[in-house]
């Protein structure tokens, strides 16, 4: 899955020029034909994956097979993981090419509605783990990490345990000011809309 806006993007590339391509990693992947659904609503596009395309790739894939999905409802104060690849700290190689640096925060839930979780980054509580120092700890610029996976953290019977709950839409809000100032609020979408077959249904519901 990814954000859908991340597809129209790349559509109107392709538009511009036919050679852009799709990589899974580092392999070269077939986006477009590979979608499975979209909703433009929820910003949610779902595409499929062979074994071999991720065995080739060498990507890890989280199995949400069978009794792993849906996901749970994440709780409030739950620890939740995020990240992705921002385009402030990709480094350009050659003409047409650029090496990305990951990026990974760990924070909790402050709130969660119908379609969002809603978190709060605070550099005094929190932990990230910064590759480029040109991204700043707070009020960073997350364009780049659209798509990027949220991810629940618990403990059952003295185990930890972990699953996708959420995908990245949207970078945080920047710096706040007042009772906010040094916090980044994020707003993540749920994913549980989508189905096993990767197909994606709203339920009727009056919330936002």
């Amino acid at each position: 899955m990814t954000a859908n806006h991340v597809v129209e993007v790349f559509e109107a590339d392709r538009e511009e020029n036919v050679s852009n391509t799709c990589l899974l990693r580092t392999v070269r992947f077939d986006l477009l034909n590979k979608i499975i659904d979209r909703n433009t609503d929820l910003d949610i596009a779902t595409f499929s994956v062979t074994e071999n395309e991720l065995a080739e790739s060498e990507a890890q894939a989280l199995d949400c097979r069978g009794a792993n999905w849906p996901p749970p409802k994440p709780l409030e104060s739950a620890p939740i993981s995020f990240g992705g690849f921002p385009e402030e700290c990709a480094i350009p190689s050659l003409p047409t090419n650029a090496v990305f640096a990951g990026f990974v925060s760990l924070t909790y839930v402050q709130d969660i509605t119908q379609r969002e979780i809603i978190a709060t980054y605070d550099s005094n509580r929190d932990s990230r783990v910064i590759i480029d120092e040109r991204l700043p700890d707070v009020g960073a610029n997350l364009s780049g990490c659209s798509g990027g996976p949220v991810i629940v953290h618990y403990e059952r019977n003295m185990t930890h345990h972990y699953c996708p709950v959420g995908m990245i839409i949207v970078g945080a809000k920047g710096e706040g000011t007042g009772l906010m100032a040094g916090w980044d609020m994020y707003r993540f979408r749920r994913i549980h809309f989508i189905q096993p077959d990767g197909s994606i249904l709203i339920q009727p519901s009056n919330s936002f």
